[in-house]
């Protein structure tokens, strides 16, 4: 999303916000992989209940962070591994109370 969005600024600056949004492939790539995430969601939306699910969603903050640092070669910051443990701690306390 990153790509896309730097991709959109710099079209829009040199030639406006219509030939911005009609000549980004990454935005196009983005919304396919919005699509899917969402369709996804509901078909598990469907199957599994939602305390069930919430839970395992919310592990996409875990991964996302994870794959942009195997991106980008840089390492996050304390705080940012410390937001990560609670929200690891917190799926476990739900995970712990449901059963």
């Amino acid at each position: 999303m990153a790509n896309a969005s730097s991709q959109l600024g710099n079209n829009y600056f040199s030639k406006g916000i219509f030939f911005a949004i009609t000549n980004s492939w990454w935005l196009y790539i983005a919304l396919i992989f919005y699509v899917f995430a969402t369709a996804v969601w509901l078909f598990l939306l469907y199957k599994i209940d939602i305390r069930i699910a919430y839970p395992i969603a919310s592990t996409a903050v875990i991964f996302a962070a994870l794959i942009q640092c195997y991106r980008d070669g840089k390492s996050l910051d304390t705080s940012y591994w410390l937001g990560l443990i609670f929200i690891v701690i917190g799926i476990g306390l739900i995970n712990l109370k449901q059963n």
